[in-house]
């Protein structure tokens, strides 16, 4: 039998039957059909029909069992009091007391757990599995037990109910308290540390750059033919700082290589973010600062530094350069995505490589939206790191909002680690892989 999964499984048996008016063939291509669209799984004749078999079988097993069972009296009620018989032992338990388990154990009351019930009520756990097995006792039973509720006149019975809810009310309304308070603290002190290691971020960047200067470029340009069209270089997933960070760097100097060795004089130079692993410090999630060489503004400053030698490299071949860079998800300075949405780290990279190479005519273009669209010789230009479901979308839907059907639409993103391509009218859509 191939290997589905149980929501496939599942969906398959009740979908069995469903067809009366078709034949089996018929039915089968139609479940057939609805499995592959509905969960993308392949599946055969011979599967519907041992996941039929087995389902039959599960329904005679079932029946079976309810005929074994019998028809022994679950319990009685004698005295305002229910009787419950188990072999040669006999338990007699107050209506009320019942009731009150009702209410502790059910969804709708105080919802105990079990373990809580057995310590509440000192009951040995053969004695509480007897109670809810035989007054069928589950969290989504009502709040008072079957004999009240069938033996309590309707006006009386609603009182009961309504006392019950607001029990629930006020133990709800105790726990929200207790839950809003806790989560006020940890959000207060997780708040405070976010903004803690911004500002020790941002101080050493504010020191850094009380005494930064522009870099000095003092080279003879070579003569390039201008016959060539524009060359777009897309890199994207560097994360610098991670073990590994020298492969990383020589990766980059294959591109500038490349870049050199090709005839095209003016050259687009886009960054697709996650320009580090983690600029947060402790990283954004348990270990991740343990395998990693750099960290925090050490990290930053290192990334410029390569940034600026990779496009002075460039530059001084005579070639004319714009350069484009957008942040990722590992770009931010909190640990979550809603502690910074603006993903700083990136940001400030680029103002950083953007003030080193000002005196140079490199076009530094630092883009800030998730999505971001722009021309660029005859080409129009769609760029996002690819995060936040953005690799899912229908290209239809990314060009509806972002694209010009007057010119050829290039899409890029990053984010996946993995290579795609697709084509479609209009656009080539490219997923680019990670330099790490």
């Amino acid at each position: 039998m191939t290997k589905l999964s149980n929501e496939a499984k599942e969906h398959i048996r009740s979908l069995l039957g469903s067809f009366p008016e078709k034949t089996k063939r018929e039915e089968n291509r139609l479940i057939i059909e609805d499995v592959k669209t509905r969960f993308n799984e392949a599946i055969t004749s011979d599967d519907i029909y041992e996941i039929g078999r087995r389902a039959t079988r599960l329904e005679e097993a079932i029946d079976e069992l309810n005929r074994a069972v019998g028809s022994e009296n679950a319990y009685e009620v004698v005295d305002n009091n229910y009787v419950f018989v188990q072999g040669l032992n006999r338990y007699t338990i107050p209506v009320q007391e019942i009731d009150e388990m009702f209410y502790s154990f059910s969804k709708h009351g105080a919802n105990l757990t079990g373990e809580q019930m057995l310590e509440k009520y000192e009951l040995k756990p053969e004695v509480w599995h007897m109670i809810k097995n035989r007054l069928r006792l589950y969290k989504d039973s009502n709040v008072i037990s079957p004999y009240t509720a069938e033996n309590t006149d309707e006006e009386e019975l609603e009182e009961k109910v309504v006392d019950a809810t607001h029990r629930h009310i006020d133990t709800l309304k105790q726990k929200m308290v207790r839950t809003h308070e806790k989560l006020y603290g940890e959000e207060a002190k997780r708040a405070m540390k976010v903004v803690a290691n911004q500002e020790y971020a941002l101080s050493n960047l504010r020191a850094f750059l009380e005494g930064y200067k522009p870099r000095e470029f003092s080279f003879v340009p070579r003569l390039l033919s201008p016959d060539y069209p524009p060359l777009t270089i897309a890199m994207s997933d560097f994360h610098f700082g991670k073990k590994g960070t020298s492969d990383i760097v020589r990766r980059m100097s294959y591109i500038r290589d490349y870049i050199l060795s090709q005839p095209n004089c003016d050259i687009q130079i886009i960054s697709l973010g996650d320009l580090g692993e983690a600029f947060v410090e402790g990283g954004m999630h348990p270990g991740q600062e343990t395998n990693m060489e750099l960290t925090g503004f050490e990290l930053m400053m290192f990334i410029v530094n390569v940034f600026e030698r990779f496009l002075e490299d460039i530059y001084k071949s005579g070639k004319t350069i714009r350069f484009v860079g957008i942040g990722g998800n590992h770009d931010r300075l909190g640990k979550t995505h809603s502690e910074d949405q603006a993903r700083t780290g990136a940001l400030v990279i680029y103002e950083l490589l953007k003030r080193g190479l000002s005196k140079t005519e490199i076009q530094v273009d630092i883009l800030r939206n998730s999505v971001n669209a722009f021309d660029y010789g005859d080409t129009r230009f769609i760029i996002a790191h690819g995060d936040d479901g953005f690799s899912n979308k229908k290209p239809e839907d990314v060009l509806w909002k972002n694209g010009d059907n007057s010119k050829h639409n290039v899409i890029l993103n990053g984010d996946k680690h993995n290579a795609t391509l697709r084509e479609t009218k209009g656009a080539t859509w490219v997923q680019v892989p990670a330099l790490a």
